[in-house]
């Protein structure tokens, strides 16, 4: 054995002693070392992270390492949800570990949920540069798409970075835009060149779309240039309506403008539009100040108005007109031309009168085209006063004897007729006297006027004329009326005396006949009052309406008759409280009550209108009246020999000596005569009535059949009627005889 194996096994036989001797070491299992760190966790002695999977611990050191140690990795730009599953660990750690990195160093940025550290900015910023200085210009919106980052945050990296990293400017008005100094000084260069060549104005989006300039400085750069005078003109409107116009067409424009009006005296506003101008009063207020006039179609200036204001002096002075048509330059309206005369005639507005929009008349040339009518007036108003007159009293005289032929002939009226105005015959329609028409008018001042062939100048002349001549007429008329008042008073105080005396005797008549319907009721006493109105009351308000139009001088026509719709016409005529009087008057006629009637009657007839004064009936006019009416019912009822009209005059004359009262019946209510007299007379009597009444009715069925039906009764049975009837009227008016003496025998 070599020596050097010897000291080899002695080294071993140290070893083997040296372990022999030393104390054993304890060696803790992995379950004692959880329950050892468990406890330190306790006792807040050590803070720890989980993972995930709860397997493995981590101290918020090591977070934090492996968080700028991932971030290295990355480039300098992490997302936290990235982190998160790197780490295994929840994401609450790793934004609280993130944001006390980013506390306690400037040099980490959190942004949207990522992770950023300077480095990154710097490489951003170098890669925009290059972008920038390849492309003259870059969009911000467009860098923060490309780095997904928000325009805002790029945007204020981007400014820290300008002068150093970044070689460029930002847009002063809009900051979206990042531009180098070149593009900008060729942009400008641009501008420039392009806006000096401009000679006319022209839409600024024109020139951006045509030369591609860049929108978002162009509108601060082009400002610049004009406030710095390298660029002369102005701007009008805003960004996309924005129009340029160089001071050398502005200068242009003027100087044609002030020329033009200069010498011609006016301009129009359609040579404003075309010289670019849109609003051209407002242009030449401004440029003129006050010495100008401004019209509707074009301005004119002094020189225009004071040609035309001693135009207008001179034709006044002449009591003459003019029409300053010709005085006006050719391209003026009729409403610029009647503009200028206004302004013209403010001070003498009150001297002349325009027509025609264009022609000026003095008052005093107007005043004598109306001295060319009076004697017309006076020659046509003399015949009318004459003719008028005559017209009213012939229609006067055949009121006469009215109610005496009006009782004959309602006597045989056919019942169905409910008309108001089918039994009237008075000749009534009145009329406004007025003077010539229009073209009446308008003839007399052609032949008269020979120094004026304007034929429009003379119809509105005539128009102008026609009020005033019509009123003095009317003044005129009334004059001849007055002028002939001493030859016609007596005349004229009898007609009022005729009005007054035929409506006392007619509503004395009415109120007679109304004693006598008040003894009947219902439907019978509405009846009577209908007819009464209709036939007495309606003779009243002919003779009112008839005073009426002879008070207003109103002519009558005597070839009309009074109904409903002539009387209505009449009173539209009227104004103000008489034509309300006469409207209710006439209203009335239609009612069913006689106390509205008289209401009215009395108004019509006071002091404030017609002035009838209305007597009050004593004993003795009753009595003779009662008489009268009596008398002419028994001449009648003599002389009748009609069926039915002898029995209606037979009931009428048997209600009055029975009752003392008048009576006003319609032929339809003989039925309820003969059944209110059935108490009243003898049974015989009453007998002979009823049974001729079931004559008559037979006799009128028969006249109203077809003839075909006549040919079927036999000509034995027509005779037979026909002799009952001759028969029973005599011994109906026998019968009012005997009635009539034993009646007096009484008395």
């Amino acid at each position: 054995m070599s020596a050097s194996d010897w000291e080899e096994i002695k080294r071993l036989a140290a070893d083997f002693q040296r372990a022999q001797l030393c104390e054993s070491l304890h060696k803790l299992s992995e379950r004692n070392c959880i329950e050892i760190v468990n406890k330190l966790i306790k006792l807040k002695l050590l803070d720890v992270i989980y993972t995930i999977d709860g397997k493995e611990y981590l101290t918020p050191q090591q977070v934090e390492k492996e968080i700028r140690d991932e971030l290295s990795v990355h480039g300098g730009r992490i997302n936290l949800v990235d982190l998160q599953q790197i780490l295994n660990i929840d994401l609450s750690h790793i934004e609280c570990r993130v944001n006390d990195l980013v506390r306690g160093d400037r040099h980490f940025i959190l942004i949207q949920g990522q992770l950023l550290d300077k480095d990154y900015l710097d490489r951003v910023a170098e890669e925009i540069n290059e972008t920038l200085q390849e492309a003259g210009q870059v969009a911000i919106a467009d860098i923060a798409t490309s780095f997904n980052l928000s325009a805002d945050f790029l945007l204020s990296v981007i400014e820290t970075k300008l002068g150093t990293i970044i070689r460029g400017s930002l847009d002063p008005i809009n900051r979206d835009v990042l531009f180098t100094s070149a593009f900008i000084a060729r942009n400008i260069a641009k501008i420039r060149g392009i806006f000096s060549a401009v000679t006319r104005p022209v839409h600024v989006i024109q020139l951006i779309a045509q030369y591609g300039l860049p929108e978002k400085f162009f509108y601060s750069v082009l400002e610049t240039l004009m406030n710095t005078h390298r660029l002369c003109g102005s701007i009008q409107g805003y960004h996309e309506k924005a129009i340029f116009t160089p001071d050398i067409y502005s200068k242009t424009q003027t100087n044609y403008i002030d020329s033009f009006f200069n010498q011609n005296g006016y301009i129009e506003y359609n040579t404003l539009v075309k010289l670019g101008i849109n609003d051209g009063q407002q242009f030449m207020k401004k440029r003129f100040s006050g010495n100008i006039l401004l019209l509707s179609s074009c301005c004119v200036n002094h020189h225009i108005i004071d040609q035309v204001d001693a135009a207008i002096q001179d034709s006044l002075l002449n009591k003459s007109f003019i029409d300053i048509k010709p005085l006006v330059p050719s391209p003026f309206s009729n409403e610029d031309t009647n503009m200028l005369l206004q302004h013209c005639l403010k001070i003498n507005k009150n001297s002349a009168t325009v027509f025609c929009e264009r022609v000026v008349s003095s008052h005093a040339y107007l005043d004598h085209c109306k001295q060319l009518f009076y004697p017309l007036m006076k020659q046509k108003a003399n015949k009318k006063g004459g003719g008028g007159r005559g017209a009213r009293e012939s229609s006067t005289k055949k009121t006469k004897n009215k109610y005496r032929e009006r009782l004959k002939g309602n006597e045989k009226e056919n019942d169905e007729n409910e008309e108001f105005a089918d039994s009237k015959k008075i000749s009534t329609s009145s009329q406004l006297v007025n003077f010539f028409s229009v073209e009446q008018i308008e003839e007399v001042l052609k032949s008269e006027l020979k120094d004026c062939e304007d034929n429009e100048f003379v119809h509105e002349i005539a128009s102008y004329l026609f009020r005033p001549l019509t009123r003095e007429y009317q003044n005129v008329v009334k004059d001849v009326f007055v002028s002939t008042a001493g030859s016609v008073s007596l005349t004229k105080k009898n007609s009022h005396q005729d009005y007054q005396e035929k409506v006392n005797g007619l509503l004395a008549n009415m109120k007679l006949f109304e004693k006598g319907l008040n003894l009947f009721e219902g439907e019978t006493r509405i009846l009577l009052i209908k007819h009464l109105l209709k036939t007495i009351g309606t003779d009243i308000v002919n003779v009112i309406c008839e005073l009426v139009a002879s008070e207003h001088l109103m002519s009558l026509s005597e070839n009309e008759v009074f109904t409903q719709d002539t009387r209505l016409k009449l009173l539209n005529k009227l104004s103000g409280d008489w034509k309300e009087v006469m409207t209710k008057l006439n209203s009335s006629l239609g009612g069913k009550d006689l106390e509205d009637f008289f209401i009215q009657l009395d108004r019509a007839t006071d002091i404030n209108h017609c002035d009838l004064a209305i007597k009050k009936m004593d004993k003795k006019k009753e009595r003779q009246i009662l008489f009268n009416h009596r008398q002419s019912l028994i001449d009648q009822l003599d002389n009748e020999t009609d069926p039915a009209m002898g029995l209606h005059l037979a009931c009428v004359l048997l209600f009055q000596y029975q009752t003392g009262m008048l009576l006003h019946a319609p032929g339809r209510c003989v039925p309820q005569l003969i059944a209110y007299l059935e108490k009243r007379i003898s049974d015989s009597d009453h007998k002979i009535l009823h049974e001729y009444q079931q004559l008559v009715i037979k006799h009128l069925v028969f006249k109203n059949k077809t003839p075909e039906s006549e040919c079927l009764d036999s000509t034995d049975s027509q005779d037979n009627s026909s002799k009952c009837l001759s028969e029973g009227i005599i011994l109906i008016k026998q019968m009012v005889k005997n009635f009539k003496k034993t009646h007096q025998e009484d008395l």
